[in-house]
């Protein structure tokens, strides 16, 4: 008898046949472990079963960009407030100085 050949379809980008799923995972912002809840099984299966996961993991990793984003905006924006904070100080000390000296 001869051997027999398994004609398997090609997979495409999102294609999985299965995944292992840990019982908690560590979130990539914070750092803090997260026990895996049953709304985010329902999806990844919901995405195994659209044949979607990577896509999945895509929108997620394109969320953290955008988030990481965000992040950086708003220390820039404290950064130059802080700094508007540092200038207004130090114009009414030079105020104070020229004034003093004016009327030395």
């Amino acid at each position: 008898m001869g051997a027999t050949t398994r004609n398997r379809n090609k997979k495409d980008i999102g294609d999985a046949t299965s995944i292992t799923i840990p019982r908690e995972y560590q979130d990539w912002i914070t750092g803090e472990k997260i026990e895996v809840r049953n709304e985010l099984l329902l999806m990844i299966n919901e995405a195994l079963g659209k044949r979607g996961f990577v896509h999945l993991v895509m929108t997620g990793i394109s969320m953290v960009e955008e988030n990481q984003r965000d992040i950086r905006n708003h220390n820039i924006g404290h950064k130059v407030e802080q700094v508007s904070i540092s200038v207004a100080k130090i114009e009414t000390l030079v105020r104070g100085l020229y004034e003093a000296k004016k009327t030395d």
